[in-house]
Order: structure tokens, then C-alpha cells, then sequence
């Protein structure tokens, strides 16, 4: 698998509902955000250790995000970035009455991929059914919420109407409420991709700034370092 399509691939994991996990709730909440943040901007690169600890190596083509909120914390949108910071994606949250109630997911060109359509059932559970550009069914989401945090995302992909694959995502946190780690399963129990994550800083909001991502759970060395720079209002 090609770097490229491997973080489109990964970021996916992570991303995808993004915008609809800040649903049903103020998203600086849902996030474990503090403060009044206007953006975050993450940006990933190799995890190299110097003078005895771990920093920036050379930095990844793919898997960069800026995410963009509105004063009462909304999610509005969400840019994937190159590594020159340029624009590969985009995905635009649909709001009503302080809802957030869809997203449109834009190409580079400003193109549309997808739409999604966005059902929150209850303050614990939202569902999303992501259409194509043609109005194809290609995806349904179910996510779980626990403490107002995503703990929980259960995935049906489908082509030709049909179910391709299913699999789960498990999210849980640190005693902080900062994510500790991401692991998706299929309907037979294998685990498929495992994320655990370490923090190394944090701002005066006491938001993360650098974190350390290791791809599987048992891995001794991080495979990425992450930053992640803010702006509030």
C-alpha cells in the first residue's frame, strides 16, 4: 500500500464523523477541548529520537487536518492537508438550529465526493448514512457516546446495495480524558488497525500540542509525532 493511500486510509479511521461526533452537543465538549478554540491544525510527521527524546523527523505527505469550530463551539469544517499544507479534501458541516444535522465532503477542486446524512437518536447515540455523488448508499455509522465522548463507532460499508464490510471502532481515554487509543475490529473479533497515542505537551488551555502515535499496542517505538497548533477567540 502505497504512503498516500495508507493515510487516507488511517485518517479515515479517525476522521470520518468527525464533524458528526460533535452533533447533539457543543463540539469543544465532545472533543475534551478547553477553551474557546477557533481552529486546531494537526500536522504528522516520523517520530525520530534526539538528545534522548522523541521529535519531529521528516514530516508525512498525508494525514494533516485543520479543523474549524464557530464561537458556540460547532464544528464547521474540516481540511486534509498535504504536506505542503495544501488542500486535498474538505468536509463542510450542514447546521440547523444549532444542530449539525449533515456534512458535504469536497475534492481539491471543490468537486462533491459524498454527502451525509446525520440522525442523532438520543444524547448517547447518532447514526450517519453517508451517501455518493450519484445518491448510492456507500456507508451506515452508528456512534456511541458515554460522558458526552465518542467511545464507540460501528461501521457497514455496501456496494450494489449491498453489505461490503463491517467492522467497529473502540475508542477509549487516559484519566485525563485525552484519547488513549482508537482500535477497529471486524464482525469476527480480529483486530485490524490499532492507534495508541502518549502526550508530551500541553498549552495554557491545557489542549495537547504533541502527542506520540504508535500503531500497535505493544509497540515500544512511536511510529508518528504529532503537533498540534490552536487558535482561539
Amino acid at each position: 500500500m502505497t504512503t498516500k493511500n495508507y493515510f487516507k486510509i488511517a485518517m479515515l479511521l479517525i476522521v470520518i464523523g468527525v464533524l458528526a461526533s460533535c452533533s447533539n452537543n457543543n463540539g469543544w465538549n465532545r472533543l475534551g477541548l478547553h477553551g474557546k478554540v477557533k481552529t486546531y491544525l494537526e500536522r504528522y510527521y516520523k517520530a525520530e529520537m534526539k538528545f534522548g527524546e522523541w521529535t519531529n523527523g521528516d514530516i508525512e505527505y498525508y494525514g494533516h487536518n485543520r479543523v474549524s469550530f464557530d464561537s458556540e463551539g460547532n464544528c464547521q469544517w474540516i481540511e486534509f492537508l498535504d504536506d505542503d499544507n495544501e488542500l486535498s479534501s474538505k468536509t463542510i458541516s450542514k447546521i440547523e438550529s444549532g444542530e449539525i444535522v449533515g456534512e458535504a465532503h469536497y475534492d481539491e477542486y471543490g468537486d462533491l465526493i459524498s454527502k451525509t446524512e446525520i440522525i442523532s437518536n438520543s444524547k448517547d447515540e447518532s447514526e450517519l448514512i453517508e451517501y455518493d455523488k450519484d445518491g448510492e448508499k456507500i456507508a451506515h455509522v452508528t456512534i456511541y457516546f458515554a460522558n458526552n465522548r465518542v467511545i464507540k463507532k460501528q461501521y457497514q460499508t455496501f456496494e450494489d446495495n449491498k453489505v461490503k464490510k463491517e467492522y467497529v471502532n473502540v475508542w477509549e481515554y487516559d484519566k485525563d480524558g485525552n484519547l488513549a487509543s482508537v482500535k477497529e475490529i471486524d464482525k469476527n473479533g480480529k483486530i485490524l488497525h490499532f492507534s495508541r497515542f502518549e502526550y508530551l505537551a500541553f498549552d495554557e488551555h491545557k489542549n495537547w500540542t504533541k502527542r506520540l502515535v504508535y500503531d500497535s499496542e505493544n509497540s515500544k517505538e512511536p511510529k508518528y509525532v504529532v503537533i498540534r497548533e490552536y487558535e482561539y477567540y
